[in-house]
Parts: structure tokens; C-alpha cells; sequence
């Protein structure tokens, strides 16, 4: 395990960075890590990915707010309806979110919303 900080001039540029990191080894072979996403000023960031998945009746999900505000989940299905809807009071840091009663749905694909105010993340997930 490795700890890096880098500070970069450009931070206040553009809502979204992508980084990498290139480690080079005492052989002289390099390697990349996978790209991360770094948002700046959203409202609202996954902190994990929902779990599990594929999920059965509910499934947990833990994201960060900038500030106090409402949480809203949506679920769509492949023709886009809404299947599913719930709504939370988040606080400013983490929430950790146990999103249940979905057994009425039937197994398949689906699209997860979660959003704060105009800001909404998109997750897939399938359902068993």
C-alpha cells in the first residue's frame, strides 16, 4: 500500500478531473493504476458503488453531501418507467443508505437514480 499526494495546478478548472497514477518499479517497468474520477463542487458522490449486486429485495449505498439536503432514489426499468421511488434526509458527510422493499419487482435491469436537487448519479443493477 502506497500513499501519494499531488497537488495540481489546474484544480479550480472544469466540475470533473480524471487521474492515473504511473509507477515505475526498480526493474524500469512501468504500470498504470485504473483512472479515478475526481468531482469538484457536486452536491452529491458515491462514496461506493450500491451493493450487492445483482441485488434480491435491497441493497445498500453510501454517499457524501456537500451540505444538508434531500436524497432522492429513483429506480427506472429497461423502458425507462419509474418502478421505484424513495426519499431520505441526508447530512452534510456521509450517508449510508439502506434502500429496501423492492421484492415487488421482477428480476431484470434496471437503472438506480440517485439525486440531490438537479445533480443525479446513474448506477445499473440487476435484480434477482
Amino acid at each position: 500500500s502506497q500513499n501519494y499526494i499531488y497537488n495540481d495546478p489546474q484544480d479550480g478548472f472544469g466540475k470533473n478531473k480524471l487521474y492515473r497514477i504511473r509507477q515505475v518499479m526498480n526493474t524500469g517497468m512501468g504500470v498504470y493504476s485504473n483512472v479515478l474520477k475526481i468531482s469538484f463542487n457536486n452536491k452529491i458522490n458515491l462514496v461506493s458503488r450500491p451493493r450487492p449486486n445483482p441485488f434480491i429485495s435491497s441493497l445498500d449505498l453510501n454517499v457524501q453531501l456537500k451540505a444538508d439536503n434531500v436524497i432522492t432514489l429513483r429506480m427506472r426499468d429497461e423502458s425507462g418507467r419509474m418502478v421505484f421511488y424513495q426519499r431520505y434526509t441526508g447530512h452534510r458527510g456521509e450517508n449510508k443508505l439502506n434502500v429496501t422493499g423492492m421484492t415487488h419487482l421482477r428480476p431484470g435491469i434496471f437503472i438506480l437514480e440517485v439525486a440531490v436537487d438537479d445533480e443525479v448519479i446513474r448506477e445499473k443493477m440487476v435484480k434477482n
